[in-house]
């Protein structure tokens, strides 16, 4: 009986970027690689800002 446990972790944002069915739907619907990043930037930045204003 094997005991080890197997951890598994989502996928890197990175690596999700990269790959081809991913990349299929974003062309389809026009988008790019850089507007998801943007997309993702712009998030994090309201999430900074909202955290500098309720510390």
């Amino acid at each position: 009986m094997n005991t080890e446990i197997e951890v598994q972790s989502e996928p890197l944002v990175e690596d999700l970027l990269r790959d081809s069915v991913l990349l299929a739907v974003l062309e389809r619907d026009g988008l790019t690689v850089d507007d998801v990043k943007a997309v993702i930037a712009d998030y994090h930045r309201q999430i900074e800002d909202r955290d500098t204003v309720t510390h």
